[in-house]
């Protein structure tokens, strides 16, 4: 199994982005040399070059932010957003997400041809992709790809977790994955210990991605992607220049094998950590979008850009795979088990998540209501807008389940809300969550912020009676929000619930096709509901501002932003 941090790690960068906006930037680093690529050589054996015309014609360039370096550009490595959503761009997969979200073929020439039992996936591939230096893709490719994903045990190894000897791979006994063939140069057979019908949607992940054996073992494990040219993908997109700590420029790849690169000729990414210069920067025309790759805004640039009627048509503002919600510890203190449920549903329906959200989220830009389940809008498996009953406010229905519950009001006397310390938005929640607790309630709850590492590990432990807790999807898949996070022996169960028929449910649907499984899905969904196993707090949303000249940016599904091959600029 995956281990907890992958979650964990997610979940902080997130919290860090909404930090940025509120800190001071830090001192320049020093600054390497550029690094400029040479033009491809062809490999002997490639197939002739697809026609040039794939490249634009029309100089059309965009700039824009971000607020700290990229971590990593080597897929098997990868863990946060901007590392992967610059990726998308240089690297593909045998699937990815269309525009819609639907998954479709990429390197891979169809969807895979699984077998009755579930347990064997054959996958052919197109023959006429290549690396950027020309090289052909094979099979082989596409498995040293794997095997090294899976033998790095980085967060996002676990998409392999169901592949025969993944087990031992990730113990460090073994380098491959023994249910990964290759019986032909252009097909790729994977073996499964178990039916996982989600297995398709998690090889549209990054740490899927095909790399160069060749190139890596060349320029070496850690270094291969530092330079433009040790950067070998299979991408519309190759990077020329790197500047660490600074500057990032992309053009597109001749001859792409994809086809069309699109309209843009360079993509420019600058460095820079303080969101009011990169707000100045976009005002002054030197960028041309803010916000991309979570990005921070602040939110006093949000509410001015919203309240403005000049530029408010600039400000998109859009849905996230994320959900806030307040945590109860089901195994220890006075929320544990059914004598806890009505303390749980009380403090729940005390909230006026309306309030919470206009008062500690940028009137709503930052975030939305949650009021659908743990499932986000607009993804498989959210039960709908107010179908959670513990999430719509009912100050006199809290009222009387706390005095039935707590009548000496003496359960919660030693009980602390702990959170993250240094999240401006989490300090605003939390004291708006206390303000209504004393006023619909009549009761007071101290707030405890404990520092980000600390309180990691001890969410992770249990530790907290109540609690910041929070979940959001590596894919649109429900058992990617419910089988990782709320059976009795996930890995990420951070508040030991534990509900038998849950786990009975989510072992059935993982096991069955999505159109098929999705009612049994949105049933667990109810089931939480009706435990208050949480209490639900706010969606996330993702703010971009971008110039109106600016066509095809922003964001699908949440999570993953348009390619670079969406993206059009016209003269303003």
């Amino acid at each position: 199994m995956y281990s907890v941090p992958r979650r964990l790690l997610i979940l902080l960068v997130l919290a860090g982005t909404v930090v940025a906006a509120c800190q001071p930037a830090p001192s320049p680093t020093p600054q390497a040399p550029a690094q400029t690529v040479p033009a491809p050589t062809p490999q002997p054996g490639a197939p002739s070059p697809a026609p040039v015309t794939s490249v634009p014609t029309v100089e059309q360039s965009i700039t824009f932010p971000i607020a700290s370096d990229l971590g990593t550009l080597d897929p098997a490595r990868m863990v946060v957003e901007p590392d992967f959503l610059v990726g998308q761009n240089l690297y593909n997969g045998l699937y990815r997400l269309d525009e819609q979200q639907r998954i479709v073929p990429d390197i891979a020439a169809s969807p895979p041809d699984i077998s009755a039992d579930g347990l064997t996936h054959t996958m052919k591939l197109r023959t006429d992709v290549v690396f950027s230096n020309g090289k052909p893709v094979t099979a082989r490719d596409v498995l040293y790809s794997w095997n090294r994903a899976a033998a790095k045990q980085d967060p996002y190894a676990f998409i392999f977790e169901n592949v025969e000897g993944y087990e031992a791979v990730a113990s460090g006994a073994a380098t491959v994955l023994t249910g990964l063939e290759a019986p032909d140069d252009y097909t790729v057979v994977a073996r499964l210990t178990q039916p996982a019908p989600y297995f398709t949607t998690e090889l549209t992940l990054w740490s899927s991605w095909i790399v160069d054996k060749e190139t890596i073992e060349r320029l070496g494990e850690d270094t291969w992607w530092t330079t433009p040219e040790g950067l070998i993908g299979t991408g519309p997109f190759k990077m020329v220049t790197r500047i660490p700590n600074q500057l990032y420029e992309f053009t597109p790849v001749e001859g792409w094998w994809g086809g069309s690169t699109g309209a843009l000729t360079q993509v420019q990414i600058e460095v820079i950590p303080d969101p009011t210069s990169q707000i100045a920067k976009y005002e002054s025309g030197d960028l041309d979008l803010v916000g991309y790759a979570f990005n921070s805004i602040t939110p006093e640039d949000a509410l001015r850009y919203k309240n403005d009627p000049a530029l408010s048509e600039q400000l998109h503002i859009e849905g996230y795979w994320l959900t806030i919600d307040l945590g109860f510890n089901h195994k220890t203190g006075p929320f544990a088990g059914a004598d806890g449920l009505l303390g749980r549903r009380a403090l729940s329906l005390a909230i006026d998540r309306g309030q919470l959200v206009q008062v500690s989220c940028a009137e709503g830009i930052l975030c939305g209501p949650a009021t659908g389940g743990l499932i986000a809008p607009g993804h498989n498996g959210y039960l709908g807008d107010g179908a959670d009953a513990n999430a719509l406010f009912d100050p006199a229905a809290a009222k009387a389940a706390y005095e039935e519950w707590d009548p000496d009001h003496s359960k919660l006397a030693d009980v602390r809300l702990t959170y993250p310390a240094g999240n401006a938005v989490y300090q605003r929640v939390f004291e708006n969550l206390q303000a209504q607790w004393t006023e619909n309630l009549g009761i007071t709850i101290e707030l405890e912020p404990v520092e980000r590492a600390t309180y990691s590990e001890g969410r992770s432990k249990q530790s907290y009676i109540l609690f910041q807790n929070g979940w959001g999807a590596d894919f649109d898949h429900p058992q990617n929000w419910f089988s990782s996070s709320w059976t009795c022996t996930a890995p990420a169960n951070r508040t030991g619930y534990c509900n038998p028929e849950f786990d009975a449910l989510a072992q059935r649907a993982d096991r069955e096709p999505l159109d098929e499984s999705l009612p049994i899905y949105k049933q667990m969904g109810t089931m939480l509901v009706d435990d208050v196993a949480f209490a639900p707090l706010y969606y996330l949303t993702r703010q971009f501002i971008i110039h109106e000249n600016v066509q095809g940016a922003g964001s699908r599904g949440g999570v993953w932003e348009n390619r670079w091959t969406e993206i059009s600029v016209t003269t303003p």
